[in-house]
């Protein structure tokens, strides 16, 4: 990854560091403000940030800064453990939810309002709801016969993989758009 970061622009490059750099020039607040803002709690010291991350890594924070609330956003992402069942970082995780919640909240167009021109009805509202990633990635896949129900999760016990046509997999039910019959 280090050589193809800029592509044909340079040849090598450390993507850590640049990442650091960016956080300082653009004025991050710290790591822990980050934490708070998805928790509600404040972090007064390491050992307040077991719940996400090791403690092989808090004692590597510890090596590098004096207070917890020096720790800056990059660094404390990186020691984190990923949610329950992913692979993203618990406060990732939290900003990204807390995006597309505003996202959905300020956008006058967005498909769930009921007020906007030509607004779904509420049966073509739970058709759309019940579909899932792994619907869609079964209907668009060429090569996809079976996948996990929950498809940003990893494979396992509990999300094993399944065939596409199981009613597991939640696949948009086009009959919720059908036209009336007229006589």
């Amino acid at each position: 990854m280090a050589e193809n970061i800029f592509g044909g622009v340079h040849m090598s490059s450390d993507v850590a560091t640049s990442d650091l750099s960016k956080g300082r020039y653009l004025g991050f607040q710290s790591y822990i403000s980050y934490r708070k803002f998805c928790t509600g709690r404040s972090y007064n010291t390491f050992w307040d940030l077991k719940d996400v991350i090791s403690a092989e890594r808090i004692h590597r924070l510890m090596q590098n800064y004096q207070d917890v609330r020096d720790v800056e956003l990059m660094s404390g992402l990186w020691s984190e453990t990923p949610v329950p069942g992913g692979k993203v970082p618990h406060t990732v995780y939290c900003l990204c939810a807390d995006q597309l919640i505003r996202s959905a909240v300020s956008d006058r167009h967005w498909y769930e309002r009921p007020n906007r021109p030509h607004a779904f009805t509420l049966e073509q509202l739970k058709a759309i709801r019940g579909v899932t990633i792994a619907g869609v990635m079964c209907d668009v896949g060429d090569s996809v016969y079976q996948i996990q129900p929950a498809a940003f999760h990893s494979i396992s016990e509990r999300n094993q993989l399944t065939k596409c046509s199981s009613s597991k997999i939640g696949k948009l039910v086009l009959s919720a758009w059908k036209d009336p019959i007229r006589s």
